[in-house]
């Protein structure tokens, strides 16, 4: 009788192969180019430093245009290019801190840096909070002839466009207590972000 032909063995399946975890280099350790240029803004945490003293020492001085804004066109144009400066100077400081906190989250020092910041951003919205319902509650006939003069030229757009939302403005009180949630409001946010992308692993 001719011999039956062996069947071969079947190969023993091969066990998955665990890819290898990659780990990312320290925050310290990435080289610069991969990084974010932010000597636009500022050319160190020292400049930074340096900026923000200043920026939020000028923060007071909206007190010296509250209760005036209907005095004549000269010291509202003074309040608004005031506000304006130091909104725009803001900006830069909040945009550098934000940005150094992005890069790595668990880095206490930034973290600081962008919760000063928010403390300070937030006292300046309280103490500007004045602005919007003070220049509503500028007669019409004032306002009118306010927007004629040169002083307000720069400004005639914002302020007709602000002068649209009078039936929809708080008074005063209301709208820094409005101003004052700032910080409060942003904490939950900022909570997630820390877990999420520094804590959980």
């Amino acid at each position: 009788m001719p011999k039956t032909a062996k069947r071969p063995k079947p190969k023993k399946p091969r066990k998955p192969t665990t890819p290898r975890a990659h780990t990312l280099p320290a925050r310290t350790k990435v080289k610069s180019e991969d990084t974010w240029d932010l000597d636009s803004l500022f050319k160190s945490d020292a400049d930074w430093e340096k900026a923000f003293e200043t920026w939020s020492a000028q923060i007071p001085g909206y007190a010296k245009f509250k209760g005036h804004l209907a005095q004549n066109p000269g010291v509202l144009a003074d309040a608004l290019q005031f506000d304006a400066d130091l909104d725009r100077a803001g900006e830069r400081l909040g945009v550098y801190a934000f940005l150094k906190t992005a890069e790595d989250q668990a880095n206490s020092d930034y973290q600081r840096m962008k919760g000063r910041y928010q403390h300070a951003a937030t006292q300046a919205a309280e103490a500007a909070a004045f602005i919007r319902p003070e220049i509503l509650a500028i007669p019409q006939p004032t306002i009118g002839q306010f927007l004629a003069a040169p002083e307000l030229l720069p400004w005639k757009l914002a302020l007709e466009r602000l002068l649209r939302h009078r039936p929809h403005t708080l008074s005063d009180k209301e709208e820094q207590l409005l101003a004052m949630q700032g910080q409060m409001s942003e904490a939950s946010n900022q909570i997630f972000r820390q877990l999420n992308d520094a804590d959980l692993k």
